[in-house]
């Protein structure tokens, strides 16, 4: 199962997608450098993901996935359809939930 994430935009519209387990372990691999990104650190233990970002947090967090997007080897196209979503949306809230 992967993480589930339920993306609210300030128009109240929910967005629910899902973090691959897949996906999850190329953004925490070795290979990436994701222990700089103070949002992803809140969701890098697969079984512990439980988080919420509201406002300057939430942008903070997607901006973190699209600079990490360039050093992945695997689940591009997956990663990029979740920042494609939302895209040109205003993001009130991410709530990111494991099982």
């Amino acid at each position: 199962m992967g993480l589930d994430l339920q993306i609210t935009t300030s128009k109240g519209e929910k967005i629910d997608l899902v973090i691959s387990e897949s996906l999850h372990a190329s953004i925490f691999s070795k290979s990436t450098r994701w222990s700089s990104c103070k949002m992803l650190r809140k969701i890098s233990d697969y079984y512990l993901a439980d988080a919420v970002f509201n406002g300057e947090e939430a942008n903070m967090f997607l901006s973190e996935l699209e600079e990490i997007s360039p050093q992945l080897t695997e689940c591009i196209q997956e990663l990029h359809h979740i920042l494609n979503l939302t895209t040109g949306e205003t993001i009130k809230s991410i709530r990111v939930t494991g099982d």
